[in-house]
């Protein structure tokens, strides 16, 4: 699990350098349609590297409880995380029952 989650970190960063690559590569044609289509795209670059670099602390994070033996337990029970449910999202710190009671909690607080 520890080289998933270090090949996801690296997949994060290669990412976003190449993201970075591509707006500094995109021209600002004279066109309208075509510069806005080209602003559309700066637009979908820059939201992938606000996302993964969203990601990347959780990331370390995950890599950190690997290495003080935390990774795949739930810190809100101490349950064990199920192993697909690691290997589909190597960042959850919760089970699913955990997770859906943050998830309720969050949904309640955002309706109040």
């Amino acid at each position: 699990l520890r080289r998933a989650v270090a090949g996801h970190e690296g997949r994060d960063h290669e990412r976003i350098e190449q993201s970075r690559i591509a707006i500094e590569s995109l021209d600002t044609p004279a066109d309208p349609a075509d510069a806005a289509s080209v602003e559309e795209e700066r637009h979908w670059l820059v939201n992938v590297i606000d996302r993964d670099q969203r990601m990347l602390p959780q990331l370390e994070m995950a890599l950190s409880r690997i290495a003080d033996d935390t990774f795949g337990w739930c810190d809100d029970s101490g349950e064990p995380i199920g192993l697909k449910r690691l290997l589909i999202s190597p960042t959850t710190k919760y089970c699913i029952e955990a997770q859906e009671r943050h998830e309720q909690i969050d949904k309640h607080q955002r309706q109040a």
